[in-house]
Parts: structure tokens; sequence; C-alpha cells
């Protein structure tokens, strides 16, 4: 996982993220190994009872967009959720492709 970061409001600040992102590449994987890992990212944010999106980039890699809301805190906040939860799926033995 290359990174896990808060995602501001068009137009808005950046202290008031309305989504996380967590940016799956494979860079020496293949595209399946990236799947793997978007999956598992997923079934943790499930467990967790975190809604989540995943979507292509573009190149070759996914994003994992889950909603955030104010009440849950601002850019510190977020970021620092975004972490562990990256943490958690880095530690995990999941199996590239």
């Amino acid at each position: 996982m290359d990174r896990a970061a808060p995602v501001r409001p068009r137009g808005g600040a950046r202290e008031t993220p309305d989504f996380v992102l967590f940016d799956v590449d494979p860079h020496q994987s293949t595209f399946a190994g990236a799947v793997k890992v978007a999956r598992q990212l997923r079934a943790e944010l499930d467990a967790a009872k975190v809604q989540s999106y995943v979507k292509t980039t573009g190149k070759s890699g996914l994003h994992v967009l889950t909603p955030w809301k104010a009440k849950d805190g601002g850019y510190a906040e977020s970021r620092a959720w975004a972490m562990v939860i990256a943490q958690v799926v880095i530690a995990l033995p999941i199996v590239m492709g």
C-alpha cells in the first residue's frame, strides 16, 4: 500500500476531509497482487463496519475510499485512523501474485 491519506472536499479546506483514500499499487508485484491487498483492506474495513468503495486509479493500481464525517474529526484524526488501518493490513500475511 503506497499511502493512506485524507481527501479534502472539492474547494474545501484541508482540515475538513470527506474521504480517506488508500492507494494500492502493485510496484514489483502484479495487478492481481494489488487486487489481493485491496480485498484484504476492504475485508478489514467491513469488519470495522466502515463503508468503502474500490476504484481503479487509471494507471496500474486501485484506490479504496472510505467516507469521513466531520463528527469523526478533522485532518489529523482521519490521517491517524488511516495509518492504523494501513499498518494492520501491511502486517497481514497476504500472498502477492
